[in-house]
């Protein structure tokens, strides 16, 4: 008879505002509501951005302030023993990971604890880590897991067949507080959202709204997010003169309620794993243009014409054809977001839940 795990101890390095900590915040919640014991273990800092239970246990290692003082190969074991006494202190029943450089960690901890480990990837595993050392760390490590969580199959497949053999692809759950489609009249704003990074590809998604508001000049352009190019972007918007039709939004709660009323939603990202932020647009009834960017997770939402419009990384002028395809015909744009609203059937919290605890049973046991 198969044993449920009765605490389950995730551990990622912050609850900042990115789409895995809100994952990572969407399940905690929803599983201590279902009488599970729930524990976080937070390996860099004591960011928290998003609502999180009471009843979950947190622990801040805090190993970014703490370890300042130390080489980089000092931080690195400190860090995993830190990750090791904090498992054990948990006394869980299985530690599920997220983002790969923790994954890393908690892989190289965990050895001996005789605790099931999951690690799930949350990004394009090719391009994410970047640096070709902490790639072959991740091989090294990955081959002490239990168990691995992918969101495409794109992803799965980048691994060899052992790894694939112990894996399963979840989506990310849909956040249970989003407001209804909007159903009046769209404002003439193009919105974006996201962490201000490199991956994202900004500096193509200014310049395809400058061409664009050439002949829509009528047009502002609103970008949710905060990260560590908001200074270049700033700079970039003064260059081209856009700072009056563009507004950096910052970090904003309510995210959802500023952009449901927007003509359409844009993500230019050079790749990405599952993007939260498309899947709350679409299941907002927005009308959606995303790049079909590795690995692969757009184009398992986004069927093109229907729901839609995937464009090609990188492709500039593909995107301003497809924002001038938007705003000259509201009714296809509208077709496409009341279609797109189907979406949220496919990632209900609950389903999603429902399958977590089924794999994470299956591993426990196994």
């Amino acid at each position: 008879m198969n044993r449920k795990p009765n605490k389950i101890v995730f551990a990622i390095s912050s609850l900042g505002s990115g789409g895995a900590e809100r994952v990572v915040c969407s399940l905690a919640n929803e599983l201590t509501e279902r009488g599970y014991q729930i524990g976080i273990i937070l390996v860099a800092n004591d960011h928290l951005v998003y609502e999180l239970s009471e009843k979950v246990e947190l622990t801040y290692l805090s190993c970014e302030e703490r370890h300042q003082s130390l080489n980089t190969l000092q931080r690195t074991f400190q860090r995993i023993s830190d990750i090791r006494k904090a498992i054990k202190k948990s006394k869980a029943d299985v530690v599920v990971s997220f983002m790969s450089g923790t994954n890393i960690d908690v892989c190289f901890a965990a050895l001996g604890l005789k605790i099931p480990v999951i690690v799930s990837e949350r990004n394009d595993p090719a391009i994410d880590p970047a640096s070709r050392a902490k790639q072959i760390l991740r091989k090294i490590a990955y081959c002490r897991s239990n168990g691995f969580v992918f969101q495409t199959p794109d992803a799965q497949t980048y691994f060899n067949k052992g790894i694939q053999k112990r894996s399963c692809i979840i989506l990310n759950p849909l956040t249970s507080a989003l407001p209804a489609p909007y159903e009046g009249v769209r404002d003439k704003r193009v919105v974006a959202v996201g962490r201000l990074n490199k991956q994202k590809n900004y500096p193509m998604l200014l310049d395809a709204f400058a061409e664009f508001i050439r002949t829509k000049p009528e047009y502002i352009l609103e970008i949710y997010g905060e990260g560590p190019l908001e200074r270049d972007i700033r700079a970039d918007l003064e260059r081209k003169n856009l700072q009056n039709q563009v507004v950096l939004k910052g970090f904003c709660k309510d995210v959802h309620q500023q952009i449901r009323d927007a003509a359409f939603f844009v993500m230019t990202s050079d790749f990405e794993g599952m993007p939260n932020a498309l899947i709350e647009a679409m299941a907002l009834g927005l009308p959606c243009i995303s790049t079909d960017c590795p690995c692969g997770g757009p184009r398992m939402l986004i069927r093109n014409g229907e729901n839609g419009l995937l464009i090609p990384v990188k492709d500039q002028q593909v995107l301003v054809k497809a924002m001038h395809q938007m705003a000259a015909d509201a009714e296809t744009a509208a077709r496409m977001g009341r279609n797109a609203c189907q979406i949220k059937e496919q990632v209900r919290l609950e389903a999603i839940v429902d399958q977590w605890i089924s794999y994470i049973t299956d591993i426990c046991n196994n």
